[in-house]
């Protein structure tokens, strides 16, 4: 069962219009939206709920593959989305989704949270700061142990290399063909992220597999 039919049955369960949506990214795309709102969301282990039917340029791709998650203004109603999306079985028309039912899971103590305040490369700014100090303040009120995540020495400046590589393995062909067909322009972002990172370029299936395997390595 994709996302669509999921909320239309939650909909026709409770015979009014729900304040639920879902949103497909292949990181953390759809947090943004969450935080807008101050709604609740939850993202999926990738291959948990199916994106047939939709319509995405690099279909196919392998790489980075986009994982749908519910958004929801409480946390019950992701429970129920959940539940219902994975029900049908929806393995069974898309093998490509991993075969396991719905499994809520219950912490026995309180969790331990790592946060991690920089890596090393992009300093958050002051506004984020702030809202991460008032999470960790928060969670050590809920009961649970914050610690702080010192990753500078993972070297996230290759890791950026890596992944933008992985994002545009056909170096972003396909997207900028679509943008310039129309005749839009190609925004500053856009032209950064997808022409100006050197990782990025129309690979051959052996510097693909080049790349994954540097990936692994990490």
């Amino acid at each position: 069962m994709a996302v669509r039919e999921s909320v239309a049955i939650l909909e026709a369960a409770f015979a009014v219009p729900l304040p639920m949506s879902a949103s497909t990214a292949s990181s953390e795309c759809y947090l943004f939206a969450n935080g807008y709102d101050c709604s609740d969301m939850i993202r999926p282990t990738q291959k948990r709920i199916s994106t047939l039917g939709l319509r995405a340029p690099m279909a196919g791709r392998e790489t980075i593959g986009g994982c749908p998650g519910p958004m929801a203004v409480d946390r019950d109603a992701l429970e129920i989305f959940m539940k219902v999306a994975l029900s049908s079985r929806p393995w069974r028309i898309d093998p490509a989704l991993t075969a396991k039912p719905w499994t809520p899971y219950t912490f026995e103590s309180p969790p331990k949270i790592a946060i991690q305040w920089w890596d090393g490369v992009v300093k958050p700014h002051p506004p984020m700061i702030r809202a991460l100090q008032e999470v960790a303040e928060a969670c050590r009120n809920a009961g649970m142990e914050v610690v702080d995540w010192d990753c500078q020495h993972l070297d996230h400046s290759k890791s950026w290399d890596l992944v933008s590589a992985l994002y545009w393995p056909d170096g972003a062909k396909e997207v900028l063909g679509l943008i310039e067909e129309p005749g839009e322009p190609v925004l500053p972002l856009t032209k950064w992220i997808a022409q100006e990172q050197p990782g990025v370029k129309e690979l051959t299936q052996h510097e693909l597999w080049k790349v994954i395997i540097c990936c692994s390595l990490i």
